[in-house]
């Protein structure tokens, strides 16, 4: 391994996990299907609005055990989610399949949504990791940081308001940075 995938690798271990428990948008996004969808024994009809939160995929405690806390370890090494056991999938002609697309594991970055998947993925996301790489890198080679009077109820998620928010009177996140190399 060279020194630069290396260095991304790691980035990508601590990234992910941050990206995944620091939710850029709360809100459900609905969509609206043109056709009929089949999940599992259920048929929706064309025009009914689907919607879904990052949250809900983030804290889903099946791909994501003790789903509220950083454990970058658990992205290493290009980890799998085990195929669902139970409930077959339903497909014709008229429908479309949502869900997993084969009865085989799939890679747990597939449940990472913080810039959504698909069509509808955030269009600056290629930018978005762009800028998380340079500012970590720079920010983790330069700075020693302690967290200054900052609990988790004053950055946990309580109310949603587009943009998730911590409870009220929260002083948010706070750090002392303890020394800067030059």
């Amino acid at each position: 391994m060279t020194l630069r995938q290396s260095i991304s690798t790691h980035f990508l271990n601590i990234s992910s996990p941050a990206l995944r428990l620091s939710y850029g948008v709360a809100t459900r996004l609905p969509r609206v299907p043109h056709h009929a969808l089949a999940y599992g024994p259920y048929i929706i009809p064309a025009r009914t609005p689907l919607s879904m939160t990052s949250y809900c995929v983030h804290h889903d405690e099946t791909l994501f055990p003790d789903s509220h806390r950083f454990i970058p370890e658990r992205w290493l090494d290009n980890p799998k989610v085990p195929a669902p056991t139970s409930g077959p999938l339903v497909t014709s002609e008229k429908t479309t399949g949502i869900g997993p697309k084969t009865a085989t594991d799939s890679p747990l970055t597939r449940y990472l949504v913080s810039f959504l998947k698909g069509s509808r993925s955030c269009l600056g996301k290629n930018l978005g990791w762009a800028e998380l790489y340079i500012a970590f890198a720079a920010i983790v080679r330069r700075c020693e940081f302690s967290l200054f009077e900052t609990e988790l109820s004053d950055v946990g998620f309580v109310r949603d308001m587009f943009a998730p928010h911590p409870r009220p009177g929260s002083k948010r996140l706070r750090v002392f940075v303890e020394s800067v190399a030059s």
